[in-house]
């Protein structure tokens, strides 16, 4: 019996935030967050056909992650 099941490459991602703690009042702090998921945007592609013989047989077709994605937040603490 031979083994027809195929891999794919491994995940490499990273994602990273920053928060600055901005002081208002005594009792009053705004927060400012940045993040940013997937930051070096490189692919991530999904496994290869493993259907022996078929057209698709070793083709990636898909890819698995989101590209590079940022978003900013304020909070407002009290």
């Amino acid at each position: 019996m031979t083994d027809t099941t195929l891999r794919g490459a491994a995940i490499n991602n990273w994602d990273v935030s920053v928060f600055k703690l901005i002081p208002v009042t005594d009792r009053i702090q705004m927060q400012f967050r940045a993040e940013f998921f997937n930051i070096a945007n490189r692919v991530q592609f999904g496994n290869p056909g493993t259907a022996v013989g078929g057209p698709n047989f070793g083709v990636i077709t898909s890819q698995l992650n989101q590209p590079r994605l940022v978003q900013f937040g304020l909070r407002l603490n009290f």
